[in-house]
């Protein structure tokens, strides 16, 4: 005997699925994930932005950041920002030039969001990645374009424009799995993520 679903059971199960494709995923909710979406707001223009290669980004202006801060960490602290995205791995560039003051990541390219997903956050007290603060970004997006054509790519597609600068230590020729952590955190950072602070 077939048992009829009551329409009101069946209407929240449908809602409750629709909710959860909707919401997003945990990838999305840590740091990087935050950081990507805040570097595609629009109402982030002249705040923050991606370099026109797509290989890093910079604050234009420290004075205004406060408020997307807010918006997607929930607070308006500058210099604990920072300290977050030095502890995501992050260098700053030091060279002359339209790089300079700007961030980047091996791994965190813009039109990419895949790659970044599989980051995690440095575990031990000041640890730092081994990148060069002086990469040639400009040589880079020459010799090896990212695609800016909104398709979706697969991690391995998008492996083939992850370019690790000559500089760094040899294990940045390993896999992925060699360049990000999967130890424990130990205490909690701005964006919700139980994480140390790293020294500068």
């Amino acid at each position: 005997m077939l048992t009829k679903i009551p329409m009101s059971v069946a209407v929240k199960a449908t809602a409750k699925a629709k909710a959860k494709k909707k919401s997003p995923t945990n990838k999305e909710l840590f740091f990087p994930g935050k950081l990507y979406k805040l570097l595609l707001d629009p109402k982030s223009e002249g705040i923050i932005c991606w370099m026109d290669h797509g290989r890093s980004w910079k604050i234009v202006d420290r004075k205004r950041i406060g408020g997307m801060l807010q918006k997607y960490f929930r607070h308006e602290n500058v210099e604990s920002f920072i300290r977050s995205v030095n502890g995501w791995g992050f260098k700053r560039i030091k060279t002359e030039g339209p790089d300079k003051n700007s961030y980047y990541h091996p791994y965190f390219l813009r039109g990419l969001p895949v790659l970044y997903q599989e980051l995690q956050r440095l575990y031990n007290y000041g640890e730092s990645l081994s990148l060069p603060d002086k990469p040639n970004l400009s040589e880079t997006a020459d010799s090896n374009p990212l695609p800016f054509d909104g398709i979706e790519r697969d991690f391995q597609e998008a492996l083939a424009y992850v370019h690790i600068p000559s500089a760094t230590s040899s294990k940045f020729t390993m896999p992925l799995d060699h360049l990000v952590h999967e130890q424990p955190y130990q205490s909690t950072d701005g964006d919700g993520v139980t994480m140390p602070m790293p020294s500068f």
